[in-house]
């Protein structure tokens, strides 16, 4: 069933490139040309054009993120940039701008409701961005940019995915590493010596265990200077270029042009956000790194608290303050026993069922795929894959990947010939000889998280392409994924599917209680590290003067950390969101989080594995994808306007 992966070929990423092309702009010609203009022969063309180049990016251009081959990669690298070249000049088309503009003129697109006004409204919006009120001269100075724009951020996330480092170390060297970490480590280059990579589930263990502080110390050095070296010349042109871009289509700047059509809708907004923020996280965050610098000074003698040193003895506290080894915690999540404890709370809560499909044809044989139906009526939904473990030039991260994309007639069926189909791509420990893959409870939320982006698409009842959760406002996007992570931390839900591995015994009740009453251990420096650091970096290189101070901004916005800047590091380098559409909007994650924790706030109150909230939750929220405004979304579901107190209790700044 569905597309066969296991036969792709370079030359097979180009013909289905080429030939989704060739049928779009075909699309579009006949768009362009109709007449007289209507919404069938004029605007739908468009969404149905997009809808088959998208298509053939989910079968072609994703192989650069996950196929075991280099040269399909280097074909998907390829098929990805000619795609998303084709997308960025399709607002820049005059001969389209000037049809839907007549159309928009005429008594019956005047009268138009519903998503197909949406849709219309959309596509205007979307070519006056591009610039096409400008003289002749400056839109196309605007698209010669947005090629070569589209073609640096390509390369951009390449060169991460292909970036390979590491350090060979002896046994005594990973001391503090539990054996089954070390069981499961390639031979390093010298006899005798074990290969600790970049990868994820061979950094983060590492730096939470490692006794040697210099060991860590380097690894961490390696780990942020990921494609330093191709990167570097690559992120100095593409912040350029976008400056240069913003400025010919008439914004202040990058942010400016990007952050209009979010929630937020001015930077301005954002500043606001986290300049209120970011002080009380500081405070409390000054007093985290003051209960671990007296551990460090205790091990150590000295009292400088070090970006690597944090995990460490965060690590510690867990063990010895609540007595929570997560080691140990994830012999109680099998990753089986994981993905049952996923599919059967969603599928109680929203009125879903998943069915795993036999032989799969999939790009590794590691990969899974399930279907998803509507539990009440048995209607096929959708499909997803799950690729979770590492290898030799997989994206690095985790993501969830729309590979085609939900058109719902009114029925609910869907309009075209392929039904929406996603991917789960992330990178967990793998099964061992004597184990499966055990799974740490921070990737267990990282699965929700992923997978509430794969209900987003595969629930979706939008009637056009445009409308998918990819054109959710990008600083609500992540809200439905951030909601799922709460289920994590459910006592009841966790005992419903936590089994050791070996026994089958249920985790037991005092561990769970222990692993909840830990969620907020150094809560202040995990939000400040990574959310708020790299959202406040990420504005700053697209506001001002921001392209021309890039070493500066990256050393000064490091302090956001309350941590002395690891010295001889850019880890701007592999910071592969700036490159994938989250440019001027990592601030998304901590903005949207704040939705999500208010959504949560109604299933605490009404219950927490309620079908009827999780039904009403489905409706206003996950069908209508991009097809309302996410404040309308907001408002239907939780019955009144949105609220930053949950968000803001979880974060310890108000009382619980």
């Amino acid at each position: 069933m569905g597309f066969d992966y296991r036969t792709i070929t370079p030359e097979r990423v180009a013909t289905l490139t080429d030939e989704a092309i060739a049928a779009a702009d075909l699309l579009l010609a006949n768009a362009a040309t109709a007449s007289p203009t209507s919404f069938e022969g004029t605007v739908q063309p468009i969404d149905d054009a997009d809808a088959l180049v998208y298509a053939a990016s989910g079968r072609g251009a994703f192989m650069a993120r996950v196929h075991p081959e280099a040269a399909v990669r280097d074909a998907g690298q390829a098929a990805e940039t000619r795609i998303r070249t084709w997308q960025a000049a399709l607002p820049g088309r005059e001969d389209l701008a000037r049809a839907v503009r007549a159309y928009a003129e005429t008594d019956a697109a005047r009268e138009l409701t519903g998503q197909q006004r949406r849709l219309l409204d959309h596509l205007l919006r979307d070519f006056r961005r591009a610039g096409q009120d400008l003289p002749a001269e400056q839109r196309a100075e605007a698209g010669r940019l947005r090629s070569r724009i589209v073609e640096l951020e390509v390369a951009f996330q390449r060169n991460i995915d292909e970036w390979q480092d590491g350090l060979d170390l002896t046994r005594e060297e990973l001391d503090g590493l539990p054996e089954d970490y070390v069981g499961r480590l390639a031979p390093g280059a010298t006899d005798g010596t074990y290969r600790v990579t970049l990868a994820y589930p061979d950094y983060y263990p590492f730096l939470e265990n490692a006794r040697r502080r210099d060991l860590r110390q380097e690894l961490e050095r390696r780990f942020f200077n990921r494609a330093l070296t191709s990167n570097r010349p690559v992120i100095a042109e593409l912040l350029g270029l976008r400056r240069q871009l913003a400025h010919v289509l008439g914004y202040a700047s990058w942010a400016d042009y990007a952050v209009e059509i979010k929630m937020a809708g001015t930077p301005d907004r954002v500043w606001d956000f986290l300049n209120e923020l970011i002080p009380p996280l500081a405070d409390k965050t000054d007093r985290e790194i003051e209960t671990m610098s007296a551990l460090l000074a205790s091990d150590t003698g000295d009292t400088q608290f070090r970006s690597w040193d944090w995990r460490y003895y965060d690590s510690q506290l867990l063990r010895n303050e609540f007595s929570v080894d997560q080691d140990a915690v994830a012999e109680y999540f099998p990753l089986d026993a994981v993905l049952d404890g996923l599919f059967g709370l969603s599928g109680e809560v929203f009125g879903l069922e998943y069915r795993e499909l036999p032989e799969p044809t999939a790009w590794h044989p590691d990969v899974r795929l399930f279907e998803v139906l509507d539990r009440p009526t048995g209607r096929l939904l959708g499909t997803f894959y799950v690729d979770l473990f590492p290898r030799e030039g997989k994206f690095g991260h985790a993501m969830a990947w729309p590979i085609t994309l939900p058109r719902r007639a009114a029925d609910g069926s869907q309009r075209g010939e392929e039904l929406p189909e996603a991917a789960i791509v992330a990178n967990i420990p793998p099964p061992t000889t004597g184990a499966p893959s055990l799974v740490q409870h921070s990737d267990v939320e990282m699965l929700f998280h992923e997978f509430g982006h794969i209900l987003h698409e595969i629930v979706s009842q939008a009637h056009f392409a445009r409308f998918s959760i990819f054109q959710v406002e990008p600083d609500f996007e992540e809200a439905p994924s951030q909601i799922m992570q709460h289920w994590t931390w459910q006592p009841s839900v966790l005992r419903q599917f936590a089994r050791h591995y070996r026994t089958r015994e249920p985790i037991p009740e005092d561990l769970v209680d222990r692993l909840v009453a830990a969620r907020d251990l150094n809560v202040g420096l995990k939000t400040l590290f990574r959310l708020c650091r790299l959202s406040v970096l990420d504005l700053e290189l697209h506001t001002g003067d921001g392209p021309d101070r890039i070493d500066e901004i990256h050393r000064e916005t490091f302090g956001v950390t309350r941590l002395p800047f690891h010295e001889g590091t850019f880890d701007l380098a592999a910071f592969g969101h700036i490159a994938s559409g989250y440019d001027a909007g990592y601030y998304g994650y901590i903005w949207s989080k704040v939705y999500g924790d208010d959504m949560w706030s109604r299933f605490e109150r009404e219950g927490i594995t309620d079908p009827a909230v999780g039904g009403s939750y489905r409706r206003e929220i996950l069908e209508p994808s991009a097809s309302l405004d996410a404040d309308e979304m907001l408002r239907r579901f939780l019955g009144r306007e949105p609220s930053n107190a949950t968000f803001l209790k979880l974060l310890g700044l108000v009382p619980a």
